[in-house]
């Protein structure tokens, strides 16, 4: 008896044992898993954005050739990012295992705490900048080739930093000031000059489009120095209230500006169009999951993949080739962003080392 019960124990210690080292697997594979995110995943986040921005702006382009008009294209833009937003908080708040979870609403509410109070602030401040930068991009889209306005508002990363100078204390200095200067001469090339063309005066429409993608540009660059306000901020939270706030402003405008009926799907493919700005919610999102897990620096690096996409669907799905002056000017823009973001990254390296 003594001897069935010693192979009873040791099989039981076995068990245990091979029990152990299966569970002690699992959080090992689940470390694996955390450990790849924490270094790949903003990354990976900010390319997910640069692609999901460039398909949502290709629809807004297609649906103006169908008859719709751009506050329309505004509103179906930010309706693409509520509509998903609110199911992705409705889960969060009441689905499995809600209970375990903090509520997104306790970094706004009560408002009787001061730093709910800022917070609440900042993110209407975010949204309302949003807002302002979709309506002016789908505006700039009626005068010029999508990929010349991505071009001029993927250069936002460098004015950024003198906006992050003011507002947060970021460093700026020389190297930022000539990066500056060379996406502008690169922004200036877009904007096809007389002096260099020939003309006898600049082109009417090119013309309306630049300035109106320089304003969406500066928009933006507003709005990310904002977000390093409230780099904390869940999320989900934060894109309600960039497409949230950029309804209130496109609808009313909508409404007073344009015919209602320009908004409604006369064919299958404008409700296929109409539903792929579902995309609108997956470039806003990943972008602000790719800021709050990585840099600005690498961020922007990645981002210069937003006018590869630009550049590329407007020839697959527009047949639209970019001339000599767009294409020097986008590799001039890609290269000051390019050198802004290896320098931003070098000095969040740098820091991180002199801290260890």
């Amino acid at each position: 008896m003594a001897s069935i019960d010693n192979k009873s124990d040791v099989a039981s210690v076995q068990k245990g044992k091979n029990w152990k080292d299966a569970e002690t697997g699992n959080d090992d594979h689940k470390l694996q898993k955390d450990t790849f995110f924490k270094k790949f995943g903003g990354m990976l986040m900010a390319l997910a954005a640069s692609f999901f921005f460039s398909v949502s702006f290709l629809i807004v382009k297609i649906l103006g050739s169908h008859g719709f008009k751009a506050f329309g294209c505004s509103v179906l833009f930010n309706l693409g990012v509520i509509v998903p937003c609110l199911i992705g908080i409705l889960w969060h708040e009441k689905g499995p295992k809600a209970h375990e979870r903090c509520s997104l609403f306790k970094e706004i509410w009560p408002l009787s705490i001061s730093s709910n109070k800022t917070a609440l602030t900042f993110l209407v401040l975010q949204g309302t900048l949003q807002g302002l930068s979709v309506i002016l991009r789908s505006f700039s889209l009626r005068y010029m080739t999508m990929g010349d306005m991505t071009v001029i508002v993927f250069s936002s990363p460098v004015v950024t930093n003198f906006i992050a100078h003011f507002l947060v204390g970021e460093p700026c200095g020389i190297f930022f000031v000539f990066t500056a200067i060379l996406t502008l001469c690169g922004v200036g090339l877009i904007t096809k000059p007389p002096f260099i063309t020939g003309s006898s005066s600049f082109d009417h429409n090119t013309l309306i489009g630049s300035a109106l993608a320089v304003g969406a540009m500066l928009c933006l660059s507003t709005k990310f120095a904002v977000t390093r306000k409230i780099k904390e901020t869940h999320y989900l939270l934060m894109t309600l209230f960039l497409g949230g706030c950029g309804f209130l402003i496109s609808f009313p405008l909508f409404l007073a500006f344009e015919d209602i009926s320009s908004i409604v799907p006369k064919r299958w493919e404008d409700y296929v169009l109409v539903g792929g700005l579902l995309s609108a919610f997956f470039s806003i999102a990943c972008i602000n999951l790719a800021l709050k897990n990585e840099d600005a620096g690498p961020v922007a690096l990645i981002r210069s993949c937003d006018v590869i996409f630009a550049f590329l669907f407007q020839y697959i799905f527009l047949s639209v080739v970019p001339d000599t002056l767009s294409g020097i000017g986008a590799a001039i823009v890609v290269s000051g962003v390019f050198l802004t973001g290896l320098r931003k990254w070098m000095m969040t390296r740098s820091a991180k080392d002199e801290s260890d």
